[in-house]
């Protein structure tokens, strides 16, 4: 097992994250039960994982097949976002405001957008003068900045996404390496997201209640349990 991405759908109090050994995708709840493989095919080296409860998706990418990829959090519309011009992608991050899924590329020292809403995608903008061609690892967006880790050097900067000026704001963080960032923002305005599995009642599911997007659902069984799908789609029994 080598668990290499990590990430939290607070609305249905699922986690998920990717194996890059064994190649796969999986989630369980909060207490590490009912754990379900949601991908185990078509993976080669996957990553980053972002979970998006406010729109229902799941993204990660996949160094391997140099794509990143989507779908519902439940693991239907499966679809490749991107393969062009990236050749390690590491961290995800989003910008909900904008609609905008961000990804840094550790080979070629690169930020880059990927428009959500069909629109053209950012200008890959070049890190390799502010980081010394050092590879870049970890990123998290919020608003209109960008904050990213460099592998070995282990320096956190600060890009402005509208300007691109680059900012250092800290070096030589630790003797190793740096690795992922993580963004705690305050906020006057609470989250608040509901769907379907954010419930008490589950979504009506005797186990996992997955979102299909922002308004559907589909109640699903812990793998290697021995259980299957009753024909009410609600409850799991034994086969």
């Amino acid at each position: 097992m080598e668990i290499n991405g990590l990430t939290v759908d607070y609305a249905s109090r699922h986690i998920y994250w990717t194996d890059a050994q064994l190649r796969k995708i999986e989630l369980s709840g909060y207490d590490g039960e009912m754990r379900r493989v949601l991908f185990n095919s078509h993976l080669t080296d996957p990553r980053s994982i972002l979970a998006d409860p406010k729109n229902g998706y799941l993204y990660w990418d996949d160094q391997g097949s140099r794509t990143i990829e989507r779908s519902f959090l439940d693991g239907s519309v499966r679809e490749t976002l991107s393969s062009e011009n990236m050749t390690w992608p590491n961290q995800l991050a989003l910008n909900t405001d904008e609609s905008v899924l961000f990804y840094v590329d550790a080979w070629n020292q690169a930020l880059q957008g990927i428009s959500l809403t069909n629109g053209p995608a950012s200008e890959q903008m070049q890190l390799s003068s502010a980081t010394g061609k050092v590879p870049v690892f970890g990123l998290g967006v919020h608003k209109n900045t960008a904050y990213i880790t460099t592998w070995e050097s282990s320096m956190l900067m600060a890009v402005d996404l509208n300007t691109r000026e680059v900012q250092t704001l800290a070096g030589n963080l630790a003797e190793n390496v740096l690795f992922s960032v993580a963004l705690d923002v305050e906020t006057n305005t609470p989250i608040q997201i509901t769907n379907p599995c954010s419930s008490d009642i589950n979504g009506g599911c005797s186990h996992l209640c997955l979102p299909s997007g922002v308004f559907s659902y589909r109640c699903s069984c812990p793998s290697f349990s021995g259980l299957v799908l009753a024909e009410d789609a609600l409850s799991c029994v034994g086969e």
